[in-house]
């Protein structure tokens, strides 16, 4: 008995010894520098630990999503407007080889990025059209997704994103859309396994579309063969490297992780990143002081003069200039700014002053330009935006070029 307990001891010893060096060799790796600036690297070591708490929630208005298929006889036109959102894994800032005083790595794992909203599939077989099928709550989503890029601070203090890359299986993305019925075969099969179902399936429904040919209602709305037809082309067409979807789901990650790693490095992001959220509240209120047409305008005009600043840029900064014109776009065509067009202004426009290397006199034409074009709206109230632009021209110093 005596030398039981004696061995239960020693176990519980050597189980507790093994624990704390396990904890002290955790604990080492997680202080591993990630850069050799002492407050650059502890900023990022406290945005690690905070994302892994609390990851931001990203969210935003999607461009229109078009896709167009067919199989046979049958073929159809997918259109899919409505917003984006994000499901984070993990974030990592590593060490370059060697470690440098102001370069390092984001790596950011994303489960999921998801397409979602209402669809419109035009569907055509043979010389028959039939009526536009309504789809609401289509859902196209790219499933673990990464981001690569490599930052670093120049001599100027701008930040540089170099080698971004966003990378995801193709044969991943699921097809959500109801309305096709069964229309999505399911995505974690084996692939020869479910070429095999397809090819199967497609024997069987080119059957039933010669049998339909013959039937005259089939006019109106498409039959379930010709249903599930469109749904394997569907999966088919969003599974293409230059789909839409694909590019979209690119351009979302680049957008929102270029946000993430800048507000996570830069000494003004969380600042900067802030204001940019009040002034994008500004805009969203004032529309509801006077007449559409000429909130729209004004935009229109305001989006034509930041072209004339993006000659001036890096290629990174035209593209990212670009992008928020993109996002302003959207928000022209309807004339209002709802909750997920703001989310996507925030983020594009962030970028643009945090990680497109403009200067003082860029970022103040772009203030007044705002202002300018704004202010001609009769009745219009820009005390409170003008306030916040201030704010932010001061919180963003540190940021930009003389």
């Amino acid at each position: 008995m005596y030398k039981r307990q004696k061995s239960f001891s020693y176990l519980k010893s050597v189980f507790f010894t093994l624990c704390f060096t396990l904890f002290l060799v955790t604990k080492a790796v997680a202080q591993e520098p990630i850069v050799t600036d002492p407050q650059l690297n502890q900023r990022l070591m406290e945005f690690q630990t905070n994302f892994e708490l609390n990851p931001p929630s990203v969210f935003g208005a999607a461009p229109t999503i078009e896709l167009k298929g067919g199989s046979d006889k049958v073929s159809f036109v997918f259109e899919q407007k409505g917003r984006y959102d994000f499901s984070y894994g993990s974030i990592q800032f590593l060490p370059t080889s060697p470690i440098s005083e102001t370069r390092f790595i984001t790596k950011l794992a994303i489960n999921q990025i998801d397409l979602s909203g209402d669809a419109i599939i035009s569907i055509t077989k043979g010389k028959n059209i039939f009526d536009p099928l309504n789809c609401p709550s289509s859902k196209l989503s790219a499933v673990d997704v990464s981001f690569i890029t490599q930052v670093e601070f120049d001599s100027q203090d701008q930040l540089l994103f170099q080698d971004m890359k966003v990378e995801f299986d193709l044969a991943k993305i699921m097809v959500m859309v109801p309305c096709l019925g069964s229309s999505s075969i399911a995505q974690n099969l084996d692939l020869n396994i479910k070429k095999l179902l397809e090819e199967k399936l497609k024997e069987e429904l080119i059957f039933r579309l010669n049998e339909d040919l013959q039937d005259k209602k089939s006019k109106g709305r498409p039959g379930k063969g010709v249903l599930q037809i469109t749904s394997i082309g569907l999966q088919d067409a969003v599974k293409k490297p230059d789909s839409l979807v694909t590019r979209t789901s690119i351009d979302v990650a680049n957008t929102n992780c270029t946000m993430v790693t800048a507000s996570a490095s830069s000494r003004c992001g969380v600042s900067s990143l802030n204001d940019i959220k009040a002034i994008f509240a500004d805009l969203a209120r004032i529309p509801n002081q006077n007449n559409l047409n000429a909130f729209k305008t004004a935009l229109s005009l305001f989006s034509k003069d930041l072209q004339g600043v993006s000659q001036d840029l890096s290629a990174f900064g035209q593209k990212t200039t670009q992008k928020f014109v993109d996002d302003l776009n959207l928000v022209i065509l309807d004339g209002q700014i709802n909750t997920l067009e703001q989310e996507n202004l925030i983020a594009s426009f962030s970028n643009l002053i945090l990680a497109a290397s403009i200067n003082n006199t860029q970022l103040n034409t772009i203030q007044n330009s705002l202002l300018t074009r704004l202010n001609a709206i009769s009745g219009v109230s820009t005390k409170q935006l003008q306030t916040d632009l201030d704010r932010l021209f001061s919180d963003a110093q540190p940021c930009l070029k003389p």
